[in-house]
């Protein structure tokens, strides 16, 4: 009987947490495999339990075809909270003092790479994509992501890999 992938990850898992098994594994390679062997026929013998996901309250359950429901659902509950993720960084003076600090890093750390792939990819693309260009779109990307995700803190930069898809479909532009 072959075992599908389900069932032997089940397996192995049960193995590894019975940790009377595990505190008398053998050193011995032929009675290692026969303490796996006798273990797996007791998880054999043993009927599956069915797992139910817990229900959540205030969560329904949302069909496929609704799209976008679970969203707007997260955004009724979480909207007596929106106000607060924006405002709670300047309840006092430490807090402003703290706010304006990442701030001020943040804008550097995300200045200082779209300075530096803006220009490598001025160079790839003969100047379409300039460093102005790219300090511009982080800016926008970077403001509507904050704006309205929820979560002013995450940060967005021009990396390497970006650099490089353009430097490869400018390529084949060319070609």
């Amino acid at each position: 009987m072959t075992k599908s992938n389900y069932e032997i990850g089940r397996s192995v898992v049960s193995f590894a947490f019975q940790t009377d098994l595990v505190n008398k594994l053998p050193s011995e390679k032929n009675s290692m495999s026969k303490m796996v062997d006798d273990f797996v026929a007791k998880v054999r013998s043993e009927e599956p339990t069915e797992f139910e996901l817990p229900d959540i309250p205030g969560v329904e359950p949302v069909p496929l075809y609704h799209l976008g429901r679970g969203l707007w659902g997260d955004i009724k509950r979480r909207a007596k909270w929106y106000l607060s993720d924006y405002v709670d960084g300047l309840n006092n003076m430490k807090s402003v003092s703290k706010s304006i600090s990442a701030t001020v890093f943040l804008f550097f750390a995300c200045l200082l790479p779209s300075i530096a792939f803006g220009s490598l990819n001025a160079g790839t693309t003969r100047g379409a994509i300039t460093v102005q260009k790219t300090i511009i779109a982080q800016s926008f990307g970077g403001l509507f992501f904050a704006l309205f995700s929820g979560q002013p803190i995450v940060i967005l930069l021009t990396t390497a890999p970006l650099a490089l898809y353009i430097s490869i479909i400018q390529d084949l532009a060319d070609r």
